[in-house]
C-alpha cells in the first residue's frame, strides 16, 4: 500500500496489523475507512505516535535495567526519540500538499486523538487485551521482520512470549494455566497468519544429499 499521507510504502501486512491494532482503541473505524477516509484514521494514528514520542522522551533510560531482556525496549525507546518526530515532520509535510478538505480532516482526527490522551488508553488496554499486545509487539518488530532477525514466526513468538514473563505476576499466571498460555500462543499465530505476516530466513538451510547406495 502506499497513501500519499505516508512518505513510503507499507507492507501490507503492517497495514493490517496496523488497522487491528487502532481497531482495539476506536471500535467504531471500520476496514473500508483506509481506503475510502484515510486521512481521518491515519490522524488518529498520527495523534497517537506523537503521543508516544512524548512519552518515551520523558523515560528515563538510567531506570531501564541494562540486561539482555530489556535491550529491545532500550533500543524501541532510543528509536522513537530519534526517529519517531523526524517521520512526524515527513508526514505533516505530507498532509500540507493534501486539498484543504483533506488536511483539516487529518487535523481534526489528529487533534481528537490527542485530546482522548490515546496512549494513556491504550497503555491501559494493554494490561487487558491480548489483540493489543500482540500488534503492539509485531508493530514495534517491523524494522527487525525486514532486516529477517526472524526465520519464523515461532522464533517471532518466543521472543513475544519471554516478554510477556517480564512481569513476575504474568509469569506466574501462564506458568500455572497451560490452557491460556496455548490459548495466548494460538491467537499470536492466527494474527499472524490472517494478516499475512511471512518470515523469510537470510537464506534457505543447506540440503542434505542422500547418500548413495
Amino acid at each position: 500500500m502506499y497513501s500519499p499521507i505516508f512518505a513510503e510504502p507499507v507492507p501490507e501486512w503492517f497495514e493490517r496489523v496496523t488497522l487491528r491494532f487502532a481497531r482495539v482503541f476506536l471500535p467504531e473505524l471500520r476496514p473500508r475507512d483506509v481506503i475510502e477516509n484515510p486521512e481521518k484514521f491515519f490522524g488518529h494514528v498520527a495523534g497517537f505516535v506523537a503521543e508516544l514520542v512524548e512519552w518515551a522522551k520523558r523515560v528515563k533510560l538510567s531506570e531501564v535495567p541494562r540486561g539482555k531482556r530489556w535491550k529491545l525496549m532500550r533500543a524501541e525507546v532510543l528509536a522513537l526519540r530519534t526517529v519517531g518526530p523526524e517521520k512526524l515532520r515527513r508526514l505533516k509535510r505530507a498532509v500540507a500538499e493534501l486539498p484543504r478538505k483533506f488536511e483539516s480532516e487529518f487535523y481534526d482526527a489528529y487533534a481528537e486523538s490527542v485530546r482522548n490522551d490515546s496512549v494513556k488508553r491504550a497503555l491501559e488496554r494493554l494490561q487487558d487485551s491480548n489483540t493489543a499486545k500482540i500488534c503492539f509487539f509485531l508493530l514495534c518488530m517491523r524494522p527487525h521482520i525486514e532486516r529477517r532477525k526472524f526465520r519464523t514466526v515461532s522464533d517471532l513468538l518466543s521472543v513475544f512470549m519471554r516478554i510477556e514473563q517480564l512481569d513476575p505476576h504474568r509469569k506466574k499466571f501462564l506458568c500455572e494455566n497451560e490452557a491460556a498460555r496455548r490459548s495466548l500462543e494460538g491467537q499470536f499465530r492466527d494474527i499472524c497468519s490472517e494478516d499475512g505476516l511471512k518470515l523469510h530466513g537470510r537464506g534457505q538451510p543447506r540440503k542434505i544429499l542422500p547418500v548413495a547406495a
